[in-house]
């Protein structure tokens, strides 16, 4: 409290009282009009999503930060039910139900079990309650599992335990652009399927060098033992960049490089010190997907939400990505990268 009060007395001494009050109304206006709405009813949900450009029979893939929506009558169900509601019977949900919260190495090597019926997601409120819907099957991956319910459930899932490589072509990340699915962002990045990406570009150093093993047990509990690459901690999460501004590289964060979303986030990445504003091609590739309709945008209560074709996003993503690679890809050395201490956000 002293703190806070200090602060007031320095923008009153400085004169800066007007500016500070705009850029904190500025930055809630989006919590203020979700306040005056009141709470998220299903329908509202409904029509929000159907505005997106969600419709009856599509598939698509939801990554959320429920709690950024603010209150939600009746909870994740609420938000579920819309969707279901949305893509009809003839559409299918797919949601990340990973079973760790650090990396794939430090829950491989914690030697738990994965159970399919019982292991908790530990990606947020959402996935869990998903994860025991009706009708919700899940595949046996030990550390990246995935849960879907619809008319593709079983092509997306089957056999994920059976790819050495967890983000490959035969994965549910692997398969969703090939299907045609969606990505829905409700505040939040796409990691998994720009995993998928760099899967598919061979990013330097996104895999450890030794695979690991895992038991799991399926939905009729029995067990088996499957193996998989391990992506490797932070490092992946960098791409080098051409140098501006006299330095010889920039950096920036996979996430960041793919889309930044919601836009808000522009100004912590560039308060964390990423020289973006010198790459007109990351800072303005959500207005260019949005003007290719590639990519959707909404609030939604007090959140932003983004909808993402997938198939058309990766012909765009994956040839840039590569461009990069190829020019850089000698640079990515694992312990360089890592003594940089390159933040995280």
């Amino acid at each position: 409290m002293n703190r806070r009060l200090h602060r007031v007395f320095d923008h009153l001494r400085n004169g800066t009282v007007a500016h500070t009050i705009k850029r904190y109304l500025a930055r809630r206006r989006k919590y203020y009009a979700y306040q005056v709405s009141g709470a998220l009813t299903q329908q509202k949900i409904v029509t929000t999503l159907k505005n997106l450009g969600l419709s009856p029979g599509d598939l698509v893939c939801v990554h959320s930060s429920f709690s950024s929506l603010g209150y939600v009558e009746g909870g994740p169900g609420t938000f579920i039910k819309a969707l279901e509601e949305v893509v009809g019977s003839t559409g299918t949900i797919m949601m990340p139900t990973f079973s760790m919260t650090g990396s794939m190495l430090s829950y491989l090597e914690s030697g738990e079990i994965y159970d399919i019926r019982k292991t908790p997601s530990k990606v947020g409120a959402l996935t869990e309650t998903f994860r025991n819907w009706p009708g919700v099957t899940r595949s046996l991956h030990p550390t990246n599992s995935v849960a879907a319910k619809g008319r593709l459930a079983h092509d997306l899932l089957s056999g994920h335990h059976r790819s050495i490589r967890p983000f490959g072509l035969e994965t549910p990340f692997g398969r969703l652009a090939a299907l045609d699915g969606k990505i829905l962002m409700i505040n939040t990045h796409i990691h998994s399927f720009l995993h998928h990406v760099q899967d598919l570009v061979d990013f330097p150093n996104l895999y450890l060098n030794e695979t690991r093993t895992a038991r799991v047990l399926d939905d009729k509990g029995v067990g088996s033992i499957v193996e998989t690459k391990v992506m490797r901690t932070r490092v992946p999460y960098y791409l080098i960049l051409p140098g501006t501004d006299g330095f010889e590289e920039d950096f920036v964060l996979l996430h960041d490089y793919a889309l930044i979303f919601p836009e808000s986030r522009a100004t912590a990445v560039r308060k964390a010190g990423f020289r973006l504003q010198n790459h007109p091609e990351i800072m303005g590739r959500l207005e260019f997907l949005q003007s290719k309709n590639i990519l959707r945008t909404d609030d939604l209560g007090a959140a932003r939400i983004g909808l993402l074709q997938s198939s058309s996003f990766l012909q765009e993503i994956r040839p840039q990505m590569e461009a990069l690679l190829t020019r850089f890809r000698t640079r990515y050395d694992i312990e360089r990268i890592q003594g940089l201490n390159l933040p995280y956000l």
